[in-house]
Parts: C-alpha cells; structure tokens; sequence
C-alpha cells in the first residue's frame, strides 16, 4: 500500500483510500438507488462539495504542484455537475429557476470560501 500513501504527508494516509472510496460512490455506487433524477444530481453535488472543501483544507499531499492538480480538476468535476443541474433544471418555472440560481450561487461562494 505504500505506492498509494508514499505522496502523502503522513498524517493523511488515509486520504487516498477515501478518495477511491468517493470515486466509486460517485462513479457508480449511486446509480441503482437514484438513477440519473435530479435527486441523484444533488446528492452527487453535495458528496463532491464536502470532498473539494475537505480536500483543500487538508492539503493532503506533500507537493503543492500535485495539490493545485487536484484541486483544479475537483473543481473542474464539480462544474461539470453544475452545469448538468442547470441543464435538468431547464424545464423548471421561472420560480424555480431563481431559487435553483440561489442554491447554485451559495454553493459557488462556499466553494469561494473554503479556498
């Protein structure tokens, strides 16, 4: 195991193997419970939310050029489900149109935050 945790600094050796463990969730895990609804897309946002904040504020990994890597691709992941959100939101009224802009700007600020 020590070819998963060697670019680790040592108190987060745990890191990779929760980083495998939400890749799977996200990956495929979740699929037969809620199957492509927009319930799926919000839980998929919020388990990558908590991940990208947990993850840049731990600073798992001894070299900061792997650590930007991460992050910018978390980030890069989590638009990704963003943009997919506004898409299925597409048919919503304009009511709902504002209040899912509500949600989407608070979760930018929060992402903005844990920076």
């Amino acid at each position: 195991m020590s070819f998963l945790t060697s670019h680790l600094r040592a108190r987060n050796w745990w890191y990779e193997i929760v980083a495998l463990d939400v890749r799977l969730l996200l990956g495929g895990a979740l699929c037969p419970v809620i199957h492509h609804t927009g319930l799926h897309m919000i839980v998929v946002l919020m388990i990558m939310l908590a991940f990208l904040i947990t993850t840049r504020d731990i600073n798992p990994y001894l070299n900061k050029g792997h650590q930007a890597i991460l992050n910018i691709i978390l980030f890069a992941e989590l638009s990704t489900v963003l943009f997919g959100l506004i898409v299925k939101a597409e048919f919503l009224t304009s009511a709902a149109e504002s209040a899912m802009s509500a949600v989407m700007l608070a979760i930018a600020l929060l992402v903005g935050r844990a920076g």
